[in-house]
């Protein structure tokens, strides 16, 4: 019995299903926000590159600029060429544009410092150029003080430029990590991007086989079972787990073990019905035909009448347990075929005699078109299907018309048609005609089993072959039946 907890943790096939997408929804959740971490990482790092690579550059720039103000400063100072003095302005034109460059970048912590230094080299230039654009204006004494400043510029520009080498040389250091770094995390997310495909792949792989190993193998083994319940096979428990698919299973297993017990009761019945009632019967239909024959001259007519009466009565019965009888063997495969090669024309003008009299008593004409062609048949069974088609299209056939029996043969199949001008079969009816115990409201009027029919497509389907109507209301049916010419495989020779 199950417990409440089995009941709480109980998950059905459209929940195990669910749980099964849900896994890669929550992997690739996981994998998306460690990618998102990753790639944004990687960003920072290149920016951070781009930024120190600019400042490295502009700091290249700077010191090519200050060697240039120096150098010709210096020329100028001996030469006195204005040429000299003109690219010295122009190259402190280009630092201090290279200061406003490193002052527009994002803040860095080593941007200010940096900054003063280069700031520092700025206002050294631009007092150097001043100095040596006076020296032409300026007499010996006053050359040598000028000499003098020009060395203390020197050596001031020569400290701030080893200043700026080692800031240049630190930046470049750090441009050295940041680009490793900036690999590594591009290694990274290559890596993550990896690792989301590979585990996709084998999640995909891990639900497939859940669900092959949790769903399809039950399937199976529940189709298989299925497949035993028309065959009357016994069938056993063989799906685990505690979902809809195990009460499936119970429900089958419940099922087939009800229907074993109602075949058994089946028997039991028929078994009954052919010793406890059909011979009593018989017996008793003999009684009443001897007693009929006995008191002939004695009886009155209206005793006559009910004594046939009676008799047809009982006639009926037995024909009614001889066709469930029949039926019952039929449906259990137990009736032999004795096969043997037969001339379907003999076969039909057999069943035509065996209604001829029916016939008479409605003026029904009976045509044998049937062509001398031969079959490998059980006679005694194809004539009791023909016996039975031509009875049922002589009861719904009008007075003073006429049947036709005819036949074909096509890729080694013969077919029987038995052709009628009665009043024809809608859609419904047609459908369900060969039913067990189905008669229409104009064959319920007729009498009859409702046997008939299903017997004859027991028999047919035996000799391995198909039966059908073709009909329309209001223009006749054409009952048609085939089977093989040679034997075939569903067919067993006594």
């Amino acid at each position: 019995m199950t417990t409440v907890v089995e009941k709480k943790l109980r998950l059905g096939v459209v929940q195990k299903a669910l749980t099964l997408l849900l896994a890669p929804f929550v992997l690739n959740a996981i994998l998306i926000a460690l990618l998102s971490q990753a790639i944004d990482r990687s960003d920072k790092l290149m920016v951070l590159r781009l930024h120190e690579s600019t400042v490295v550059q502009q700091t290249n720039n700077m010191l090519v600029h200050l060697a240039e103000v120096l150098s010709a400063g210096i020329a100028y100072a001996a030469l006195h060429k204005a040429k000299d003095l003109e690219k010295a302005n122009y190259r402190l034109d280009q630092m201090k544009l290279t200061v406003e460059n490193i002052r527009a970048l994002p803040k860095h912590d080593t941007n200010d410092e940096l900054i003063q230094s280069m700031v520092g080299l700025l206002d050294t230039g631009i007092a150097l150029t001043k100095t040596v654009s006076q020296s032409t204006e300026l007499g010996a004494n006053d050359n040598f003080e000028q000499f003098k400043v020009l060395n203390k510029h020197k050596d001031d520009i020569a400290q701030r430029h080893e200043k700026l080498l080692q800031l240049m040389s630190e930046k470049e250091i750090l441009l050295d990590t940041v680009s490793k770094q900036e690999e590594d995390a591009g290694k990274s997310v290559l890596f993550l991007v990896q690792l989301s495909f590979a585990a996709n792949v084998l999640l995909a792989i891990l639900i497939a086989g859940s669900f092959f190993q949790d769903i399809t193998i039950r399937l199976t083994a529940l189709v298989h079972n299925a497949k035993k319940i028309p065959l009357n096979l016994p069938i056993v428990r063989c799906v685990g787990g505690n979902d809809e698919l195990t009460d499936l299973d119970a429900t089958l297993n419940k099922a087939s073990a009800e229907l074993i017990e109602a075949l058994e009761y089946r028997k039991i019945i028929m078994n009954m019905m052919a010793h406890d009632l059909r011979s009593p019967l018989a017996s008793c239909r003999i009684a009443l035909d001897l007693l009929s024959t006995a008191l002939r001259e004695k009886i009155s007519p209206t005793g006559a009448a009910e004594l046939a009466r009676t008799s047809n009565s009982l006639e009926r019965l037995i024909l009614l347990i001889n066709e469930l009888l029949l039926l019952d063997k039929l449906e259990d495969g137990m009736l032999e075929l004795k096969l043997s090669p037969e001339n379907i024309k003999v076969v039909a003008a057999e069943a035509i005699d065996a209604v001829a009299a029916l016939a008479k008593k409605k003026q029904i004409t009976l045509i044998n078109e049937v062509k001398r062609d031969y079959a490998l048949l059980d006679r005694e069974r194809i004539l009791q299907v023909l016996v039975n088609l031509l009875s049922n299209a002589i009861k719904f056939s009008p007075e003073n018309s006429s049947i036709e029996i005819q036949t074909s043969t096509t890729y080694n199949k013969l077919k029987v048609t038995v052709c009628e001008h009665g009043t024809g079969l809608n859609q419904a009816e047609r459908r369900r005609l060969f039913q067990k115990f189905y008669q229409t409201e104009t064959g319920k009027e007729a009498g009859g089993t409702g046997l008939g029919l299903a017997i004859c497509k027991l028999i047919v389907d035996s000799h391995g072959g198909t039966i059908g109507v073709d009909s329309a209301s209001g223009e006749g049916s054409k009952f048609w039946f085939s089977i093989p010419v040679e034997a075939s495989n569903t067919s067993t020779e006594s």
